[in-house]
């Protein structure tokens, strides 16, 4: 499953692209602070990050969760 970055932004508060494009960083949705990024390689399944401030770290599937967004971006087939 691949979020698109229009996707993405929906999830991550005040979210920008980083210099070379290839991150979308915003605030973390643990702790409100702004550092949080997801990867918007091919493979961005496995790549949210987050882990100056608070240490909070996870994949799409566990923020999405953790948001409570999953009906909404996921289909039975991903779940």
């Amino acid at each position: 499953m691949k979020l698109s970055q229009n996707q993405i932004e929906q999830l991550v508060k005040d979210s920008w692209l980083d210099d070379k494009g290839k991150n979308l960083n915003g605030c973390c949705p643990k702790c409100g602070h702004s550092e949080s990024g997801i990867s918007l390689d091919d493979n961005h399944l496995f790549n949210c990050y987050r882990k100056k401030k608070c240490g909070f770290s996870c994949n799409i599937f566990t923020l999405l969760k953790f948001l409570g967004k999953s009906k909404e971006f996921l289909s039975e087939r991903d779940i």
